[in-house]
């Protein structure tokens, strides 16, 4: 009778079984449908999906293949050294995975996730929001632009830009404001200017037919509010000494030095030239006088100062006058 009993157990068992298999439960209500055992909390309910760690699922990973496609594991543990397209290379962490299979891939958490000013989520992508202000980028780019204006001076940290910092022949004229020379420069206060470079002019003139030697004003018409003239030589017809060709015009008195110079009137620069007590035997006689004349943008105008030379020839002054 045992013998009957385990061949029809046996017969039964080696038979396709073709049905809805029910645990808890005597209806279910799919292919396998896991009723709870109780309700009121006095045992623990729920079905609990294999538990391996990340490197003893790795090791069955030949066993698995698009006919495991859909198989539910727990992993107790990451796996410790994954290998980059291994199927086991998404197991990072304990938690429940599934096998696709290619590969095994983690459940969603459940973890939720929106973008912000500064990045964007479209759809399962992060991306960067595009950049506005000083400096700018399209979205999700790496080219940043400085924007036009946006470098002042009030950016830059004193000393934080040296030479060594300029490529060279980075900064040329190219690369300056519209109107711009090789002499323009940056003011303090992010004004672009000309340095003030001017010229100096050198002016010959010769006087003839005169009041025998004397020229008492001439005027050059050259403005005093812009230049500064001032005489740097002169010549007569007489070529022996300064006042050769002259004859003593006044009686008791000697010869002096010529008196030649420039001086302002009437917003002009004017000629004086004449040796005092002094008129001339040279007939035709002339003057002729070397006058610079100086932008007086290039001019300082120093204080006038007085020197005690207590009898002697010499002394000193008690510091330079220029820096």
């Amino acid at each position: 009778m045992k013998k009957n009993v385990f061949l029809l157990g046996l017969l039964l068992g080696s038979s396709l079984v073709y049905c809805q298999v029910g645990i808890n439960t005597s209806q279910p209500m799919g292919t396998l449908d896991v009723a709870a055992l109780t309700t009121n909390g006095s045992t623990a309910e729920g079905f609990i999906a294999p538990r391996l760690t990340g490197d003893q699922i790795k090791s069955a990973d030949t066993k698995y293949g698009n006919n495991q496609k859909g198989t539910i594991i727990y992993a107790t543990s990451s796996v410790t050294s994954p290998v980059p397209g291994s199927k086991t290379e998404n197991i990072t962490a304990e938690g429940y995975y599934y096998f696709d299979g290619s590969n095994w891939q983690t459940f969603r958490n459940g973890v939720s996730y929106a973008g912000s000013s500064s990045v964007t989520l479209a759809a399962n992508s992060f991306q960067r929001a595009a950049l506005t202000g000083d400096v700018t980028a399209a979205a999700n780019s790496n080219i940043t632009t400085i924007s036009d204006n946006a470098v002042t001076s009030a950016k830059i940290a004193d000393d934080a830009v040296a030479a060594v910092d300029i490529a060279n022949n980075a900064v040329t004229v190219a690369k300056l404001p519209a109107g711009a020379t090789g002499t323009s420069y940056l003011r303090g206060d992010g004004v672009w200017a000309q340095l003030p470079i001017s010229k100096m002019y050198y002016k010959y003139y010769q006087f003839t037919n005169m009041d025998g030697d004397y020229v008492a004003n001439f005027d050059t018409k050259i403005p005093t509010s812009s230049y500064t003239a001032i005489v740097v030589g002169f010549d007569t017809n007489h070529a022996s000494s300064a006042t050769a060709g002259f004859t003593n015009s006044y009686t008791g008195y000697n010869f002096q030095t010529p008196d030649i110079l420039t001086f302002q009137q009437g917003g002009t620069w004017r000629i004086k030239a004449d040796v005092p007590n002094a008129t001339t035997t040279a007939s035709p006689f002339y003057w002729g006088i070397r006058v610079l004349v100086i932008s007086n943008e290039q001019v300082t105008l120093l204080p006038s100062e007085g020197f005690n030379l207590g009898g002697g020839v010499s002394g000193a002054a008690t510091a330079s006058p220029v820096p």
